[in-house]
């Protein structure tokens, strides 16, 4: 063989080599890049606003429904702050 075969050979081979390190850089930042935007997303939605019968006033609301409701005070014994 000659010299400008093997060179090119050993060029084919590291042009491989640097496209596969290269190819597998991108997709690992853009595996970072997803996963921080799933978190970010995450993090968001758990930050917003309760739903209004898991507050105090809420739930104080529900028992006292669910005590008229279902036999227990009569709404004129059961006070409601």
């Amino acid at each position: 063989m000659s010299c400008k075969i093997k060179i090119k050979d050993e060029y084919g081979r590291l042009h491989t080599i640097l496209g596969i390190a290269i190819h597998s850089l991108m997709f690992n930042e853009m595996k970072k890049t997803i996963g921080i935007v799933v978190m970010l997303l995450f993090g968001l939605t758990a930050c917003g606003p309760k739903p209004y019968y898991k507050t105090s006033k809420g739930k104080k609301k529900q028992k006292y429904y669910n005590e008229i409701q279902f036999g227990g005070k009569g709404a004129s014994e059961m006070k409601m702050k």
